[in-house]
């Protein structure tokens, strides 16, 4: 398989994302999705810690969110080729894996730790990524009575698209559950993917609430 070009363009992504050629698939198209969220609502904050007759505190608040969506947006960006990759090694140490257990009776113990590696990588590079989108809704959430009105329809907007990618990032993490071989772990990693599904949807809940509210 062809590696990924970089940097990444959204057509470059598209396209390969719909190519056979590339393992690439929700999890890239979810960490690209949080990286526009970030980049809105870094404009937003931005603007809005412009307003003259902010209180110092305030401020402060809204250039440390820019700060973080800044560093957020990058991490996402990078999260695309670290998506691809997790899915890259899965596939091909599966595929080690079942070929082996056709040929012999004892797998070698290295083919068996390179599978449960890549399981465990294929589960945890979304759920970090989910975990970060968790922290933008959360700023999002805490700041937004903070936002110029007329930016409101776009920070609602960012909010809902990150629920919407960290939907798709557990539901990527959660379908590799079955391959867990330790049931309390899988146990302990399903319901972390319940509390941050849970978690995310009403906090983009109370942010999209609250723009409708502002922008009827």
């Amino acid at each position: 398989m062809s590696s990924p070009e970089k940097p990444w363009t959204i057509d470059k992504l598209v396209e390969t994302i719909a190519s056979t050629d590339q393992l690439a698939g929700g999890g890239a198209v979810a960490a690209m999705s949080l990286a526009g969220a970030a980049a809105t609502a870094e404009l937003v904050f931005q603007l809005s810690a412009g307003r003259k007759n902010l209180e110092t505190h305030d401020r402060s608040e809204l250039e440390r969110a820019v700060q973080l969506c800044q560093g957020l947006r990058q991490m996402f960006l990078q999260a695309i080729d670290e998506d691809i990759a997790a899915l890259t090694e899965l596939m091909d140490s599966q595929s080690q894996l079942r070929k082996a257990r056709k040929s012999a009776e004892d797998v070698p113990a290295s083919i068996v730790e390179r599978s449960r590696e890549a399981v465990d990588a294929a589960i945890e590079n979304p759920l970090r990524v989910a975990r970060d989108g968790k922290r933008l809704l959360r700023t999002i959430d805490e700041l937004q009575h903070l936002a110029r009105p007329f930016t409101a329809s776009d920070l609602g907007a960012a909010a809902a698209t990150s629920a919407g990618a960290i939907t798709s990032l557990l539901l990527m993490a959660e379908v590799n559950l079955a391959m867990v071989d330790q049931e309390e772990e899988a146990t302990r990693i399903a319901q972390e993917i319940e509390d941050l599904y849970s978690q995310s949807q009403e906090q983009a809940n109370n942010v999209v609430a609250q723009t409708r509210s502002v922008i009827r």
